[in-house]
């Protein structure tokens, strides 16, 4: 067996084998290495000297027959090869649809032809074992996609074309019904079976020929159209992450396996394992970057070329499911709690950003940066109606378009105004001065997460699912206690709908309509807090 060679990396371990000489022309490099994220060493030695087996029976094989190539599938792989081509199939079509491609009479007649050609070829397959043409080809173009050559005359080979057959036409007569107009969804994608192999180390794509790396779609997804600084950090930490657990590689040199043991590594690993939501985010991050440079064909890439991330997701636990809306005794509870009660300002809090921030986003709203980032005079007023102005230049607006709110008279009553007017008298720009820009370009980043402990651990809300996003939720739950048209408060939180002509300071909404309907918002069982009071000097 090769000899390993290990260091610290990370919360794991890399391991370092040497390639034999006479194996050196099936691979890129002399040292292979592999990263495994497990913080125990003896266990990590026992999936590292596993790696070690497989290298030391892939350099037989080259040494037997010229190539990496297995010769041999287990049963439970080979029906899960067969699924899982089916699915890519229907995917595909799904694709197509959603971007608006086939829509044309010949290009539907084009599908029709290629169906029954397909069914006809699986039917010949099925009933007579005739796997020559159409189900042989996409047989071994599968199978040398993860790693294996059969001899097409084997019985192996032939019981995977058979499987593949009848996994095929079955997505074939659902791709008919969705011709048909019924609605037919994609299956999601089954994790491999325990006993799957990976595609051979030589075939795994080191090189150019691999296709651009997963930093080379990132710039061409950068270049796209602009996007928040930290969107952009947490697309960088992803594939810096990914790259370290399976190493650097062109992106045809993934497969959607190794998406799913990345993925499961993040979700088990002993060392603070990561939510299933944080882990969608980051997969969804790396899906979309390899899908513009599909899309833009970057690097030999093709429209056909499998996006090695897409259907990866993990399930949501129902604990970390999308946020909520506060309920009246967990707002209660926070207008109660010192900084409201007592005039308490923790320094993380800062100053009386504190106290305005909650409130500001219960009666208007507005995400969190977008209040945060407000400058004094981003409150004024348009006929004589004050309204809170959102606005691009002042930052990050999430639809890039700016919008305004009316202010509420609860706020007005609490006393925005007064507070407004003197931070102007202070000199300040800004209408929350403590708050600085944090590493991600945010106003609110350090903030977000001082307002989560505190509403842990001085408020008593245990509900992860209840965050400063919710106060949106709340907003448009108060909304539709109103009675408020849903265009109109769609208008107010700048939530955008297909189909709807929507532009800031456009006639459809009126300020004073805006206005009126923000008088319909209320939260009667709430107690709200005293109004603000300036610190005396």
């Amino acid at each position: 067996m090769p000899t390993l060679t290990w260091e610290r990396r990370g919360a794991g371990w890399r391991y370092t084998i040497s390639v034999p000489k006479d194996c050196l022309p099936h691979y890129p490099s002399r040292l292979l290495r592999k990263t495994i994220s497990e913080t125990d060493r003896l266990k990590a030695d026992e999936l590292a000297h596993r790696w070690a087996a497989e290298m030391a029976a892939e350099f037989r094989r080259i040494r037997e027959s010229g190539s990496p190539l297995k010769s041999s599938i287990s049963e439970s792989e080979a029906s899960w090869l067969a699924r899982d081509a089916a699915r890519e199939f229907l995917e595909g079509d799904s694709d197509g649809r959603l971007m608006g491609l086939g829509q044309r009479d010949d290009d539907i007649e084009a599908l029709e032809f290629y169906l029954t050609d397909l069914q006809v070829a699986a039917f010949k397959a099925c009933a007579h074992g005739d796997t020559r043409g159409l189900i042989e080809t996409k047989a071994r173009e599968a199978l040398e996609k993860c790693g294996y050559r059969l001899s097409e005359d084997s019985l192996a080979f032939k019981d995977f074309a058979m499987r593949l057959a009848g996994a095929l036409s079955e997505a074939a007569t659902a791709i008919r019904r969705r011709l048909g107009g019924e609605y037919v969804p994609t299956p999601i994608s089954e994790p491999p079976p325990e006993d799957a192999s990976r595609a051979p180390e030589a075939y795994r794509g080191h090189g150019r020929e691999a296709g651009p790396f997963l930093s080379e779609c990132f710039e061409q997804w950068k270049r796209k159209k602009a996007r928040p600084a930290k969107t952009l950090l947490d697309t960088e930490a992803a594939i810096s992450a990914f790259e370290e657990h399976h190493e650097k590689r062109g992106v045809l040199g993934y497969a959607r396996r190794d998406a799913i043991t990345w993925r499961d590594s993040l979700l088990h690993r002993k060392t603070k394992p990561l939510h299933a939501r944080t882990v969608s985010k980051k997969l969804s991050l790396l899906r979309a970057v390899v899908q513009v440079a599909i899309d833009d064909e970057l690097g030999g890439l093709k429209d056909a070329t499998p996006n090695p991330f897409r259907n990866t997701e993990p399930d949501i636990p129902q604990s970390q499911r999308p946020r909520t809306a506060y309920s009246v005794e967990q707002l209660n509870a926070l207008f109660s709690s010192p900084v409201y009660a007592a005039g308490e300002r923790p320094t993380a809090g800062r100053g009386e950003a504190a106290y305005w921030l909650p409130l500001l986003a219960l009666f208007t709203g507005a995400r969190l940066e977008e209040l945060g980032q407000l400058r004094v005079d981003d409150i004024a007023e348009e006929r004589d109606i004050t309204c809170l102005f959102l606005l691009p230049e002042a930052g990050s607006i999430k639809t890039g378009e700016g919008r305004r709110i009316p202010l509420h008279p609860e706020l007005k009553r609490l006393g925005i105004l007064r507070y407004v007017e003197a931070i102007k008298k202070a000199g300040k720009e800004r209408a929350f001065p403590e708050l600085e820009r944090g590493a991600g370009g945010k106003f609110t980043d350090s903030w977000s997460k001082w307002y989560g402990r505190y509403l842990r651990e001085t408020v008593g809300v245990t509900d992860k699912r209840i965050t400063f996003h919710s106060f949106r939720h709340t907003f448009k739950d108060a909304c539709r206690e109103g009675d408020l048209e849903e265009e109109i408060h769609d208008a107010l939180t700048g939530h955008k709908r297909g189909g709807v002509g929507r532009s800031y300071g456009g006639d459809r909404f009126p300020v004073v309509a805006l206005a009126e309907a923000v008088k319909k918002i209320s939260h009667p069982s709430v107690t709200l807090p005293e109004p603000w009071k300036a610190k005396p000097e």
